[in-house]
């Protein structure tokens, strides 16, 4: 019995410094601060022209979710001219100093600057309007681009790589089918490059929108996706037309 006062006092205290934590936000704000890299990939290839601008209300939305989660942001427009000196003109890392209500609109706001961009800044809109000028939609050059930019964030990013589908280079073109001499040799060529894709999930948006490849080659688009994503060790995610 002569325990019991020094156990109340000791869970008087426990429970007041987790009243401090709660109203000062650390609780909430320890949550996001480990929140994965976002990199995004637009296709900017001749084939997306038409459909480009119908990719910006899902741009948006994953720029909102990144500033929520208080995440490193960033974004470029990818064609068939990617390499590794894309500069990623959209970077941001999103930050909070609010809870509740504030917290959501200091949110909206850096959410909105990354989306509008500005006279020194590009913008989400700004890459949206970007067209390749060269032919074909190299997907083992675009994922390496995201690899990279991601090997470069940390790891382990979640990454958005918004296209057609309707890819094509040297070794693969999708509108004329798959075969699996073409995925294994795909594979064997560019998996060794997209090792920094490890532990990170990789989401394609927009899929079939604009293309008339028919769902027969966007299912071999999506399992060639899928195999080079697994060869790296990365995870395949969303494959859709929206986010």
């Amino acid at each position: 019995m002569r325990g019991k006062p020094q156990v109340l006092v000791a869970a008087g205290v426990v429970a007041v410094l987790a009243l401090v934590v709660v109203l000062l936000g650390f609780g909430e704000h320890s949550e996001t601060s480990s929140a994965e890299p976002v990199v995004i990939c637009i296709d900017s290839t001749v084939s997306t022209n038409g459909v480009r601008a119908s990719y910006l209300p899902d741009l948006a939305a994953v720029a909102r979710r990144a500033a929520v989660h208080q995440a490193r942001f960033y974004a470029a427009a990818c064609g068939a001219n990617a390499t590794g000196t894309v500069d990623w003109p959209v970077r941001k890392k999103f930050s909070g100093s609010y809870t509740g209500d504030l917290a959501r609109e200091q949110a909206d706001h850096q959410a909105e600057e990354v989306i509008k961009g500005d006279e020194k800044h590009e913008g989400l809109e700004d890459l949206t309007r970007t067209s390749s000028k060269m032919k074909g939609t190299p997907l083992g050059e675009m994922l390496a681009v995201l690899a990279r930019q991601c090997g470069q964030a940390g790891g382990e990013c979640t990454i958005y790589l918004f296209t057609d589908g309707e890819w094509a280079d040297k070794l693969v073109k999708v509108s004329d089918g798959v075969t699996e001499v073409e995925k294994g040799r795909y594979i064997e060529t560019y998996a060794r490059r997209l090792g920094t894709l490890a532990g990170s999930q990789v989401n394609f948006i927009g899929v079939g929108h604009g293309t008339k490849m028919g769902e027969v080659h966007l299912a071999e688009a999506k399992a060639l996706a899928a195999a080079l994503i697994q060869a790296a060790g990365g995870e395949m995610g969303s494959w859709s037309t929206r986010l």
